[in-house]
């Protein structure tokens, strides 16, 4: 493995030390052995799409998680004919998605987009299995972390759609009160 401090004959650095740089601000990535990370980064890829592009779609089989380095995507989610817009993700929040393809197999749930011109550093299910196999005890924690993140983004997700929802959508589908065998108290 390159050192990640090594810098190349243009005087920028090298792919691992930027890819160490971003993943030690990922939650998942926070609190783990440096080596363990320096291996994350030396097993990821940098991927380019230009606006307009397809970065993964719904329906086919999960890879990869992909951290957005630069750029914005749009995730979203087609219902019969129509492609519902379930949220919009910036490299300015340290925002990523597919973490739940580390993890395990399924086919993507959704689709996403480079809203603009986009760079991704990406990490394979194959890449992320070596590492927790070479580091066994992290694996529980480091579960607990992927999880934790698709909740958050589940919930930023429920979010902004409620949050644009028109008030007469909004309003149909607001209860009218608590069912009774709730304590409203």
């Amino acid at each position: 493995m390159n050192s990640p401090r090594e810098v190349n004959q243009d005087g920028s650095t090298s792919h691992v030390e930027d890819a160490l740089t971003i993943l030690r601000r990922l939650p998942v990535f926070k609190n783990i052995s440096l080596e363990m990370v320096k291996l994350y980064a030396y097993l990821s890829y940098k991927e380019e799409y230009k606006k307009g592009d397809i970065i993964l779609q719904q329906g086919t089989p999960s890879d990869r998680l992909r951290l957005i380095v630069h750029g914005e995507v749009s995730i979203t989610h087609t219902v019969g004919d129509r492609e519902i817009l379930l949220q919009k993700l910036s490299a300015d929040s340290l925002n990523c998605f597919g973490e739940l393809a580390l993890i395990t197999e399924f086919d993507w749930f959704f689709s996403a987009y480079a809203w603009s011109d986009v760079s991704i550093l990406s990490i394979s299910r194959e890449s992320f299995g070596k590492v927790i196999e070479r580091y066994p005890e992290t694996f529980i924690d480091t579960i607990a972390e992927i999880v934790k993140l698709r909740i958050d983004r589940f919930t930023h997700q429920t979010d902004y759609l409620i949050d644009h929802l028109e008030k007469k959508a909004l309003d149909r589908l607001a209860m009218k009160s608590l069912p009774k065998n709730i304590d409203q108290s």
